[in-house]
């Protein structure tokens, strides 16, 4: 499984480098240790989000599922769980 993160811009602007680092880090290690990625309804937004452990702390991180073409999900950062 790929994933494309949006807006990766923004998200260093308003949070900066090391956060933006820290959520390609732990989006990577999550899509390459698992074969099936699990998606879950976030009742708030009514769409597909995908949730994924920090790999320098204890934060989970949640993405909206924007589209899947293939096997690439393309993902835009939520927020901190």
């Amino acid at each position: 499984m790929r994933y494309s993160l949006r807006k990766q811009n923004k998200i260093k602007e308003k949070l900066g480098a090391k956060y933006l680092d820290n959520l390609v880090k732990s989006l990577n290690i999550h899509f390459k240790e698992n074969s099936e990625i699990e998606t879950f309804i976030n009742p708030k937004l009514n769409l597909q989000t995908i949730l994924v452990p920090s790999c320098t702390d204890s934060k989970i991180f949640e993405f909206v599922k924007i589209k899947q073409t293939y096997d690439v999900y393309n993902l835009s950062f939520y927020g901190e769980i």
